[in-house]
């Protein structure tokens, strides 16, 4: 299924709609969950000022994402997303991979990920690829979850995706961006579903 929106929080309540309707019910570490495989989300429009986002969104949320993103201030998980992306093994990724977009035109080369097989024993990072490329002077973004919490986190996700390659579009001189996500579970807690039925 491919949810295709202008913005963050659209494609979020859509998103949210699709897997009550559909989701097949789960049980994950011993939780239940209400999921949906392989659910593709195209956001036209990114901007952090969502207003959606801002009128639904759960403030603890975000604040928690942007740990995990902008910090490396332990989340839970022994890493942060940060670290994996300015510290990965002592690479510095997101210049890494914008020096091999700039190699050549039409780059296909920008891409960095999150998984380290050894130290992810216990857990391995719900993100787990970015790759991006300039098409149509447009930087379109593409990323892969092994799973995402479509209720709770996802909207906090795409914001802070957003606030990462910011500082890449304006380096690039590009006015517009684009986000793909490639969801291979995505979810929603049994315990979330009265409270997310009631965005509808």
């Amino acid at each position: 299924m491919i949810i295709e929106k202008n913005t963050i929080g659209e494609v979020w309540l859509e998103a949210v709609e699709y897997v009550l309707k559909n989701g097949k019910e789960i049980n994950y570490r011993e939780t239940e969950l209400l999921e949906v495989l392989n659910l593709q989300l195209i956001i036209n429009k990114p901007n952090v000022n969502d207003e959606i986002v801002e009128k639904h969104g759960d403030k603890d949320i975000l604040e928690y994402m942007k740990k995990n993103f902008e910090t490396d201030e332990n989340v839970g998980f022994g890493y942060t997303y940060r670290q994996r992306f300015f510290d990965y093994q002592g690479l510095n990724q997101i210049e890494n991979s914008l020096a091999n977009l700039e190699k050549r035109e039409n780059s296909m080369d920008a891409i960095f990920s999150t998984l380290m097989p050894k130290e992810d024993a216990t857990h391995v990072p719900c993100l787990a690829m970015l790759q991006y490329i300039v098409r149509d002077e447009t930087l379109i973004i593409t990323v892969t979850f092994k799973s995402q919490d479509i209720g709770k986190k996802s909207y906090a996700d795409y914001i802070e995706i957003t606030k990462l390659f910011e500082p890449i579009k304006e380096k690039l001189d590009l006015q517009k961006m684009k986000i793909i996500t490639n969801i291979t579970s995505a979810h929603i807690y049994k315990d979330d579903i009265e409270k997310l039925k009631k965005l509808r």
